[in-house]
């Protein structure tokens, strides 16, 4: 599994969520952002932290891809450098 990957993404205040099958929308104070992805992988929600999972060894390489991407999203990234 990747290093990446498992690194759960915390959800800033001001932030909200929806995970639907196949998508994640964000939705912040700056506008929203939607982005699909596969049906071999997943994104739970645990309280305010978001992590995302994979079905089968196929998947491996968008694994750490996909938490990437969501993390960018939630602007995680960038509330974590401030």
């Amino acid at each position: 599994m990747s290093r990446v990957g498992k690194k759960p993404i915390v959800i800033p205040s001001g932030v909200e969520t929806k995970i639907a099958p196949g998508k994640i929308t964000v939705k912040g104070p700056l506008g929203t952002l939607s982005r699909s992805y596969g049906s071999e992988l997943s994104i739970e929600r645990t309280g305010d932290t978001l992590v995302c999972k994979v079905a089968n060894e196929e998947a491996r390489p968008m694994h750490g891809t996909l938490r990437a991407l969501v993390a960018k999203l939630t602007g995680w990234d960038m509330a974590s450098k401030s």
